[in-house]
C-alpha cells in the first residue's frame, strides 16, 4: 500500500480534483443559464422513482416523526444542483471539507427553501426568472474560475492568501 501512496503525486491529484470541481461548477452554471439540460436530474430520476412511494406513505405529515421521515425522503428528489455539489464534495481531499461543502450548500439553499415552504410566490417567481438564472450562472462561473485559479492568484498576489487559503491547500 505504501508503494501506491508513494507512486501518487499528491499535487497532481489535488490539481486534478480541483479541475474536476471547476468542471462540475461550470456544468451547474450551464444548467442555470439554460444552455444544458440538467444531467443530475437524469441520474437521480431512477432512484427517485423507487424512493418516492416511501414519501407518499408518510403523507399526510401529522407529527414530527413523519415530517422528519418525509424530509429525508424528499432530500433524494432529483436536483442537478444538489448532485453537482455532492460531486464537488466527493472530490474534496478531506472528509471535513466534504462535510463543510455540503453544509455550505445547505445553508445557502435554506433561505430559498424556507421561503418556498412559507408560500413566497413572489420569491419563487423571481427564482424561476431569467434574471435569477443569469445571476446564479454568473456566480457559478466565478466560483469555477476561483476554484481553478486560486493557487495562481495567491502566487500573483500573496496578500490574497488569508482570503482564499481554503482553496489553496
Amino acid at each position: 500500500m505504501g508503494f501506491v501512496v508513494a507512486w501518487l503525486d499528491a499535487d497532481a491529484v489535488r490539481q486534478g480534483l480541483r479541475a474536476l470541481s471547476a468542471a462540475a461548477l461550470l456544468v451547474a452554471a450551464l444548467v442555470a443559464f439554460g444552455t444544458l439540460r440538467d444531467p443530475g436530474a437524469r441520474i437521480g430520476r431512477p432512484l427517485w422513482e423507487r424512493i418516492a412511494p416511501i414519501g407518499r406513505r408518510l403523507l399526510p405529515v401529522t407529527n414530527v416523526g413523519r415530517a422528519l421521515g418525509f424530509g429525508m425522503v424528499w432530500g433524494w428528489m432529483p436536483c442537478g444542483f444538489a448532485y453537482t455539489v455532492m460531486v464537488i464534495a466527493a472530490l474534496e481531499a478531506d472528509a471535513l471539507r466534504s462535510a463543510a461543502t455540503m453544509l455550505a450548500f445547505g445553508i445557502g439553499t435554506a433561505p430559498a427553501m424556507i421561503a418556498v415552504a412559507y408560500g413566497a410566490q413572489r420569491a419563487s417567481r423571481f427564482a424561476a426568472s431569467g434574471t435569477a438564472r443569469r445571476i446564479a450562472g454568473s456566480v457559478l462561473v466565478g466560483s469555477a474560475a476561483l476554484t481553478l485559479l486560486a493557487p495562481q492568484l495567491v502566487v500573483a498576489a500573496p496578500w490574497l492568501h488569508p482570503w482564499i487559503d481554503y482553496l489553496c491547500r
